[in-house]
């Protein structure tokens, strides 16, 4: 997808360390949405719940605001 290509979302997963997934995850959490997740996969289900040990920095959350979201799938 063209979040997986773009380079100032590569840019985030590399200096926060966190998956394209727990960063929209967090990203959710900040905005005060519910984040529904789904999964049968336990690394999944770990991945996800990680996501409470950082903060995304106000311009990051500015980016995610303007991303040009595409339906109800992100990645």
């Amino acid at each position: 997808s063209q979040m997986k290509e773009d380079e100032r979302v590569l840019a985030m997963v590399d200096m926060y360390k966190k998956s394209i997934a727990q960063l929209l995850l967090r990203y959710g959490l900040e905005k005060n949405y519910i984040p529904l997740t789904k999964s049968v996969h336990v690394e999944r289900i770990s991945e996800n719940a990680q996501i409470f040990d950082f903060t995304l920095a106000a311009e990051d959350l500015a980016y995610l605001d303007n991303w040009q979201w595409q339906g109800d799938v992100f990645l």
